[in-house]
């Protein structure tokens, strides 16, 4: 196959790459909300990435082709996520030191600025947007049941939703993003005081 066809014809691999995602989205929202029962500005914020996360994937999933391999390139973006949990189990566990806070930011940094800021961006315009107005603009209901055998109801919600949770998603990302350069400066800045550790407050 050459590159447009592995774009329109996923592998099983990538069902299963988005179905063990959606899985672990809905599993961390109840262990997060249930068994934690985070509150504050952040955890509200993870709720509402899990839920929209896992809804956008069973969307993709549903109208499959072209939208499962999006969905499934688009949890690149998740290596940042890395460095997220890193800080976050080093303030549960109160671990101190002036050079793994800047270390860890600095690869949070670099990792959110080329995967989300970067890649997504350029992975959203250059291919997601066009794709899901075309489904929803440029397509006949009669192609939506006779070719891809499916709801043409649900077919184009699905095509509307995944396109509001990546605006939605990218919106988010530019928001973290200012936020953890304002981690990186206090981080940077703690290097020449007395103080130790990670920052509670974002």
């Amino acid at each position: 196959m050459n590159s447009l066809e592995c774009l329109h014809y996923p592998k099983r691999i990538h069902f299963y790459l988005l179905a063990f995602t959606t899985g672990y989205l809905i599993s961390d929202f109840f262990v997060y909300y249930f068994m934690v029962g985070a509150t504050g500005a952040f955890a509200y914020q993870t709720y509402g990435h899990h839920v929209m996360g896992a809804a956008g994937f069973i969307c993709a999933m549903y109208m499959s082709r072209t939208a499962v391999v999006f969905g499934s390139v688009t949890i690149l973006i998740e290596l940042s996520t890395i460095f997220t949990n890193t800080r976050w189990l080093s303030l549960e566990c109160k671990m101190k030191g002036k050079f793994l806070p800047v270390i860890n930011s600095v690869l949070l940094f670099t990792t959110y600025f080329l995967c989300r800021m970067i890649f997504h961006t350029w992975w959203s315009i250059m291919f997601g947007y066009p794709y899901f107005i075309e489904f929803l603009v440029g397509t006949t209901n009669e192609e939506i049941v006779n070719n891809l055998h499916k709801s043409t109801f649900a077919f184009r919600a699905c095509g509307a939703y995944m396109i509001l949770v990546n605006v939605l998603s990218q919106m988010l990302n530019i928001y973290w993003f200012f936020l953890i350069c304002k981690q990186v400066r206090r981080n940077i800045k703690k290097l020449i005081t007395k103080e130790d550790g990670f920052e509670k407050a974002v």
